[in-house]
């Protein structure tokens, strides 16, 4: 069912742009997933053009004698709406968040400061963010997965191999503070050996004087404006100087060392972990020296936040599917252990037929207590759990882009559900060509008796009826055999007629099935 969200958000000089471009990272992944996004931000502003630049319908907002109560109450009498999210610095009072919730809608609070967040039905910080946990109402997410970059920041790139440190400076989309003159006037004393990229905006009040000073300056100095590709020009950048901001995170998933100039507090964040060096911005404290010293890498998971907002409700309903999730959800060394097993089997049956380890990234559907996520953790391998009653298999999407995964699990999971249709056209559409789908149910010609003793089981399965629905949606079965673990591979060989009743017999033994499915890849079928 599609939605309607409202986001609101501002642009300008005195609060930047990084508002505004997160929030659009945002909206247009919801956008792509068929939902229809409104914004409603100050008009006529930097940050309602770079909106109407990506053609979003803009509720304007004239800030003069406004009332956020009587705007809400005339805009819900117009307008249907789903979700809230807010992203803004303004005043918003909790008694208009309080209102939006006693009219379902749920609210949303990004990376918020202010006071409305601690109402909100689900709060999103980044790791930097000191936040007092028990002062709020709603769910609170914090880490490297809830910080909005745009698309591609997440792409796999290469770092240019400068002879000469290559130093950004970038003050920000507005630079609000006027400091780029200052900074690049304090490097020109520096002894190291460096050269400067400069990024200002178009409109910037120093431009001239920026200009003038840099074809003076003894060093190499390149200026831009209006990048099209910030990540792509990351690539050629060794350090950076920056005001602290959403750039922050796009030069720390670049591994680019920084010195943060921050407005406000200083983010101890990042020196505890020695990812930047932080400075006020009235002290303007470069230490090129310690920034050269500095080095570290680190591999983000893409946002999360998209899929966790349409994967919420506002009410949770009691049934005996929220208590089982509930009930399996307590993480265990039993569990770590069993889930290994279930792992290293993948792995040999992976080896057995492509000859190769399993690697990059998967979905765990039916994530449980998330044991298989962290035994992929320890693999390297980046697994993102999915389980009830966060996530609805028959009737959600999962949230990772086209052709982005490896491969998908979903262990004694399909019994569980009606319809998989649904989310095997989802699985489809996430695994990349040659991704590998992993299916482990009960063999209902074997487990017939006891099938229906767990009253979550919906719909059995034999492995005919297994092989027939995954090729119905459009995989390969290249394994359908005993769901064994960690067994020899000698029980694939036996003959058809006896392997199933024989590897359900044996010490250790099974009346599953293990199914692996294949996505094809496109050139195989030209």
């Amino acid at each position: 069912m599609h939605k309607t969200i409202l986001i609101r958000c501002d642009g300008y000089k005195e609060i930047g742009l990084g508002h505004v471009v997160r929030c659009l990272v945002l909206a247009n992944q919801l956008r792509d997933l068929g939902h229809k996004v409104i914004f409603a931000t100050q008009n006529k502003n930097p940050g309602f053009e770079k909106i109407q630049h990506e053609n979003f319908e803009i509720i304007p907002i004239d800030t003069s004698d406004f009332s956020y109560q009587l705007w809400i109450e005339d805009l819900l009498r117009h307008l249907s709406i789903d979700i809230f999210i807010g992203d803004i610095r303004d005043g918003l009072p909790i008694e208009v968040i309080e209102y939006m919730k006693k009219n379902q809608i749920l609210t949303v609070a990004i990376d918020e400061p202010s006071d409305y967040a601690k109402a909100c039905d689900i709060c999103f910080y980044p790791p930097h963010a000191d936040i007092d946990t028990s002062a709020y109402q709603g769910k609170i997410y914090q880490g490297f997965e809830y910080v909005l970059l745009r698309e591609e920041f997440y792409k796999p790139f290469t770092k240019t191999k400068n002879e000469v440190p290559n130093v950004l400076v970038m003050m920000g989309g507005t630079d609000a503070y006027n400091l780029t003159l200052p900074v690049l006037k304090a490097l020109e004393t520096d002894q190291q050996i460096f050269t400067i990229s400069v990024i200002i905006p178009p409109s910037h009040p120093d431009k001239d004087a920026i200009k003038a000073f840099i074809n003076k300056s003894h060093r190499k100095i390149q200026i831009f404006s209006d990048i099209d590709d910030m990540s792509t020009f990351l690539n050629s950048i060794d350090f950076g100087i920056i005001t602290f901001g959403m750039s922050a995170y796009e030069l720390l998933i670049k591994n680019i060392p920084s010195i943060h100039l921050c407005p406000h507090k200083e983010t101890n964040y990042f020196q505890d972990n020695r990812y930047a060096i932080t400075s006020k911005i009235d002290t303007i404290n470069i230490n090129l020296e310690a920034l050269f010293a500095m080095n570290f890498k680190l591999q983000f998971q893409k946002n999360q936040i998209t899929h966790t907002i349409l994967n919420s409700t506002q009410k949770k309903i009691f049934n005996i599917k929220t208590q089982y999730a509930i009930n399996h959800a307590r993480p265990s060394a039993q569990s770590i252990y069993l889930n290994n097993r279930l792992f290293n089997t993948y792995n040999k049956i992976t080896n057995k037929l492509f000859g190769k380890k399993l690697q990059g990234t998967n979905i765990d559907l039916g994530s449980g207590d998330k044991g298989f996520t962290e035994v992929c953790k320890l693999n390297d391998i980046i697994s993102i759990p999915y389980d009830y009653p966060d996530f609805d298999i028959e009737r959600d999407n999962i949230a990772q882009e086209n052709n982005s995964v490896d491969f998908v699990t979903m262990n004694a999971v399909i019994e569980h559900i009606n319809n998989p249709s649904n989310i095997l056209k989802e699985i489809k559409r996430v695994l990349k060509d040659e991704g590998l789908l992993f299916i482990r149910t009960p063999n209902w010609q074997l487990d017939f008796k006891n099938f229906y003793n767990d009253p979550t089981h919906i719909k059995p399965y034999t492995p005919i009826s297994i092989k027939n629905t995954l090729v119905l949606a459009g995989f390969d079965v290249i394994f359908l055999e005993p769901g064994l673990v960690m067994k020899s591979t000698f029980w694939w060989y036996l003959p058809e007629k006896i392997k199933w009743k024989v590897a359900s017999l044996i010490k250790g033994g099974t009346k599953s099935i293990l199914a692996v499915g294949y996505k094809i890849n496109k050139k195989e079928n030209i």
